[in-house]
């Protein structure tokens, strides 16, 4: 599910985006963004995917940062759909099951994307998710 990222990029203080970001046929690490503005290049770069019917998917850090960006992207991308796909919140083979609210957001963000896959109107689309979600 995870590939190599091909370009690594660093925004110092940066106000603008850089136009390789509009280049839609690479994949970027994007990194050192002032919080805030991180947001607004994943709307930039979710309509500039909206073109070509592709969905954005942002890795965050945790749960937290994942519900800021949220808030942040209905700002900067009220026309973008966002979805959120948690993380489990207890370990393999532990004998707890997980809880049954986040049983029920990762399936409802799964089938959530079966939906974005038939929809026909093209709109930004943006997967957000944690680093632990990425690597259950």
């Amino acid at each position: 599910m995870l590939r190599c990222l091909k370009r690594s990029l660093h925004y110092p203080m940066r106000t603008t985006v850089p136009h390789s970001l509009e280049n839609t046929g690479t994949r970027h690490t994007i990194h050192g963004v002032p919080e805030g503005q991180d947001a607004r290049i994943l709307a930039q770069k979710a309509r500039v995917l909206a073109a070509q019917d592709r969905i954005l998917i942002h890795v965050a850090l945790d749960d937290t940062r994942i519900a800021i960006l949220t808030e942040l992207l209905a700002f900067f991308a009220p026309e973008a759909a966002v979805a959120a796909f948690p993380a489990w919140d207890c370990l393999p083979y532990d004998r707890i099951s997980p809880g049954p609210e986040t049983s029920a957001q990762r399936v409802s963000t799964l089938s959530l994307l079966l939906r974005w896959q038939k929809e026909r109107e093209r709109r930004p689309r943006i997967l957000l998710t944690g680093v632990n979600a990425a690597l259950q």
